[in-house]
């Protein structure tokens, strides 16, 4: 469903920054990512858990609120940056670059605050799911054998 025509810049669209991340842990010998379904999206697939910057907020500080909006994650501990990818948002209103971090965390869940719209789910970094954004799939793939190290290295 989504195209290129998602990663194209209309003329005169307001602009978003946003800021998530990819959270991840150690499940026995495998490393595991945190993705969100979000409810309205229905089965189109999971996203790595972002959203905007608010005023005042830093990237760094609305990474955190994000991931703990959509996840019920608090205890996160940032290990990287892996960088930023911009497109228009899913009803095309907006265009938004947003920014990713890596965090580990030993949590398996927690309370998400806003369950009616999120859901969390772990994947193996070599069993991703079906994903909405075609470039969170490919910057997580990437970015695989650096997210491995620097978790193994963190835990």
């Amino acid at each position: 469903m989504i195209d290129e025509s998602w990663y194209v810049r209309p003329e005169g669209f307001r602009e978003r920054v946003g800021a998530g991340g990819m959270v991840a842990r150690c499940a026995g010998e495998a490393v595991v990512v945190a993705l969100v379904k979000e409810v309205e999206l229905g089965d189109l697939g999971f996203v790595i858990p972002k959203g905007g910057v608010e005023p005042g907020e830093t990237i760094a500080s609305a990474a955190l609120r994000e991931i703990t909006e959509e996840t019920g994650i608090t205890e996160l501990e940032h290990v990287a940056e892996l960088g930023a990818l911009a497109r228009q948002n899913f009803k095309k209103t907006y265009w938004q670059e947003s920014h990713y971090g890596l965090y580990v965390t030993k949590q398996l869940g927690g309370a998400i605050p806003d369950p009616a719209n999120y859901g969390l789910e772990w994947f193996g970094l070599d069993a991703l799911p079906e994903m909405i954004w075609p470039d969170e799939r490919e910057l997580m793939e990437a970015k695989r054998d650096f997210v491995e190290r620097a978790i193994r290295a963190s835990w």
